[in-house]
């Protein structure tokens, strides 16, 4: 690019005779000259004339041009990329269902939680803790025996039992966490054997946040 003079009358005119050469003193001065721009010192011109003066840019290419010597906002020029925005954490949907069989959790026909039932839950708990969460739902089941309250009712009071332990043991969030009873409704085994009966009765958790993408 070339940054070149173009004088307005503010006194008398230069006197005639060519411009000094390249590395003499005078308005073009060598001391200010480099591959990009070739610059006419205005204030060697005003020494000289008397004259006022504004500057006017050209852009022009020589052999030796390439994109990463080109003169700024000249064509070609290649201009700072902005610094890119951080990516937020990509992460995806989790949703977990996990069922328990009652006689892991508690003894027959109880609501309170056996050794055993905690170190599972516990174990339920952290796994929870490692997403971000949305809701647990907790579903107490039972098997037939009995009428359909009674089931009802201790379908409920086991499902609240899984859902202290999660929430006071197991640091989950309580505002989260939701619990209901289907007592012996839909049945997963038959109740006619002691073996079907064992399946039937069991609490499912339903777990739904969201997870980092590895």
């Amino acid at each position: 690019a070339i940054s070149v003079q173009t004088a307005h009358e503010a006194g008398p005119p230069p006197a005639s005779g060519p411009a000094p050469a390249s590395g003499r003193s005078g308005p073009w001065s060598s001391a200010r000259h480099d591959p990009k721009r070739l610059h006419f010192d205005p204030e060697a011109r005003r020494a000289s004339t008397g004259m006022a003066t504004r500057v006017a840019t050209l852009c022009w290419r020589d052999a030796a041009w390439t994109p990463a010597t080109a003169a700024a906002n000249c064509d070609g020029w290649l201009a700072p990329k902005p610094a890119a925005a951080a990516k937020p954490a990509a992460s995806k949907v989790a949703q977990k269902k996990i069922t328990l069989q009652a006689d892991t959790l508690f003894d027959f026909d109880k609501s309170t939680l056996k050794s055993g039932g905690v170190a599972t839950l516990n174990k339920v708990a952290q796994d929870i803790k490692k997403m971000k969460l949305e809701v647990v739902i907790i579903v107490g089941y039972t098997d037939s025996v009995g009428s359909d309250a009674y089931n009802i009712a201790l379908g409920q009071r086991r499902a609240n039992a899984v859902k202290s332990f999660l929430t006071n043991d197991g640091g989950v969030e309580a505002t989260r966490v939701y619990t209901e009873s289907k007592g012996k409704a839909d049945p997963v085994a038959s109740n006619a054997t002691a073996e079907g009966r064992a399946k039937n009765r069991r609490a499912v958790i339903e777990v739904v946040g969201t997870q980092p993408v590895k």
